[in-house]
């Protein structure tokens, strides 16, 4: 065999590989995103609660909360508005969090789940669906609290 024919082959079998792993990428890319609104509930509980579960061993619930690729289980949370805002993807954010809480649950919605302006008011106490990505923390350094964050969330 050739120099000349040994590198074709090689290239040929490099340019395969290249192009499966391309499309291989492509379809990991265009994976439908988990649908959380149509997912079934795995936990139902009260902001305070999911914030002390945290602050007590954030280890334990992690893997509560988490399975084991990581991906967090649906939740249902229950609290008292405590803030409202808007992040920079124009979606709102409610802080749930108690009236001496120490931190609390930041919900976000997404475009299509937010709210309507007037549904959510400061004092209302409202159930809201979705995933952790966060859980509540202290910070030595900083001496404060962080709150949940809990996202794609929908009002149940």
């Amino acid at each position: 065999m050739t120099k000349k024919s040994l590198f074709i082959k090689t290239a040929f079998a490099a340019g395969l590989l290249g192009l499966a792993a391309g499309g291989y990428g492509l379809y990991l890319w265009n994976m439908p995103h988990r649908d959380v609104q149509a997912a079934r509930v795995d936990y139902t509980l009260t902001a305070d609660a999911l914030v002390a579960e945290y602050l007590a061993d954030a280890t334990a619930a992690d893997a509560k909360y988490l399975d084991a690729e990581g991906q967090s289980r649906v939740l249902a949370i229950t609290g008292r508005v405590h803030a409202l805002r808007v992040n920079q993807a124009g979606e709102t954010v409610a802080v749930l969090r108690g009236p001496d809480a120490q931190a609390g649950v930041a919900c976000s919605f997404t475009l299509a789940t937010n709210p309507a302006d007037d549904a959510l008011k400061i004092g209302d106490t409202i159930t809201v669906k979705g995933v952790i990505r966060a859980g509540a923390q202290y910070s030595d350094v900083l001496e404060s609290y962080t709150d949940a964050v809990v996202e794609k969330c929908a009002l149940l």
